[in-house]
């Protein structure tokens, strides 16, 4: 019983490895994961960097509003603290 147990665990090893690099640059392009972005100056040696990216097929001027929008009002159209003043 105790072999199984330890045998199971160690099969998920591999598993976990490739979920959890997936799940640290969901979407990120190689050159994406390894560019200076703004704020890297804050924190020069995390402990843990994740980087997540997609690609939205519209011009810069139709998203851009729209991610004002949202980051005026919180997640869901919920006010934020800064947005209530």
């Amino acid at each position: 019983m105790h072999r199984q147990v330890m045998d199971s665990l160690l099969g998920l090893v591999p598993v976990w490895s490739v979920l959890r690099r997936l799940g640290l640059r969901w979407g990120a392009t190689h050159d994406e994961m390894h560019r200076t972005l703004p704020g890297d100056h804050l924190l020069p040696h995390p402990m843990l960097e994740t980087t997540h990216a997609i690609s939205i097929a519209a011009p810069r001027s139709a998203v851009w509003p729209w991610l004002v929008q949202i980051g005026s009002t919180g997640l869901a159209g919920t006010p934020t603290a800064l947005g209530r003043f």
